[in-house]
Parts: structure tokens; sequence; C-alpha cells
């Protein structure tokens, strides 16, 4: 009696099943290094352009530059309540202060305290400070 080749594989444990998934799990590992390449630098997979132990290196040969000295200082407004004010001067009401920055650089960071504001007041303060120009504004409510 000859059995056919389907036999003999089911004997057997049916042949090209374990190597189907090697190949799958060989699929995986490769898009999971794809997806850390540039996470991990010390397992060898990083950009090998920027190297993690030139940085150290680099940061001590190199003196801060004059420029960064002269960068402008971000702009930090707090909201209490449905007020506003900047710094530490009084509160005012949100709008005419966002109408006062108007005169402000508009590349300067605006950073907004809004832990103590109603949520209809910062909102209203963001909204009104990209009306203004401003682009780089960064809210913080926690």
């Amino acid at each position: 009696m000859a059995k056919t080749t389907n036999e003999r594989n089911q004997r057997r444990g049916g042949g090209g099943g374990k190597l189907l998934g090697l190949g799958i799990l060989g699929g995986l590992v490769a898009l999971l290094l794809a997806y850390l390449r540039g996470c991990i630098p010390g397992l060898g997979v990083g950009d090998s352009s920027s190297p993690a132990t030139d940085a150290p290196a680099k940061a001590e040969a190199e003196p801060a530059e004059p420029a960064e000295a002269d960068a402008p200082v971000a702009l930090a407004l707090t909201v209490d309540g449905d007020r506003c004010r900047r710094g530490d001067e009084a509160a005012m009401p949100c709008d005419k202060l966002c109408r006062a920055l108007g005169t402000e650089n508009k590349a300067r960071k605006v950073e907004v305290d809004g832990t103590l504001g109603t949520h209809a007041a910062v909102d209203a303060l963001r909204k009104c400070l990209a009306a203004q120009g401003f682009r780089d504004v960064v809210v913080r409510a926690e």
C-alpha cells in the first residue's frame, strides 16, 4: 500500500506549519526593531550618525552660544477663575489682558497656567492669543 504525501505529512506534524510560525515571528521582531530604531542606541540599533557616546563630549567642548542668552523669555500668564494676570501683575479680565499683549513679540512662547481658572476663561484666552498671532501657546491645566 502506497501512502500519499499528505498522509505522511500529517503523521509527521503537518510539515510547513512550524516554518510559517517562525517566519511570522521573525517578521514581527524585524518590525519591532524598525520601530525602536532610534529609541535604544545602546543596543546597536540606533542611528549611527549620532552615537550616544559623542553627545557629552560635544557638549563639553563647545561653550554656550551668546544667541541663547538673547532668546526671549517665555511669557507667563495665569488664569484664576475668570480673570487673568501676567507674572506678578494685578489680575484683570482675560480679554483685556489679551488685547494688551498685541504689541508683544509673536515669536515668544506663551505659557498659560490654567489650573485655577474656569474652562471657559482658559479656552477664551487660548483662542484670543491665537487670534493675536501667538503660535507657541502651552496651556497647563493639571
